[in-house]
């Protein structure tokens, strides 16, 4: 299991989930949690391990963020493609 992120900033205040889960130090990918608006909600960075992983690994932050926020998608930045939506 690779459920590595960090979170940077907050746009909304307050949340409850963990801020920190995993290996921090793999933690080198950005990744921005967005809701249905497309309000960005969170700033990030995840392992690449986990975006490689399973899908249960993949979406475990965007899960985390939609149970205690509300959040819908999720982008990562692809050093050789731009921003992508997992």
């Amino acid at each position: 299991m690779a459920r590595d992120w960090i979170i940077d900033k907050s746009h909304i205040g307050k949340f409850a989930i963990a801020e920190t889960q995993g290996d921090v130090s793999l933690c080198t990918v950005p990744v921005k949690i967005y809701d249905d608006d497309d309000v960005l909600y969170l700033e990030a960075r995840v392992s690449p391990q986990m975006l490689d992983s399973d899908e249960s690994d993949a979406f475990s932050l965007l899960d985390a963020a939609a149970v205690d926020l509300g959040a819908t998608r999720m982008i990562y930045k692809d050093p050789g493609h731009g921003w992508i939506t997992l």
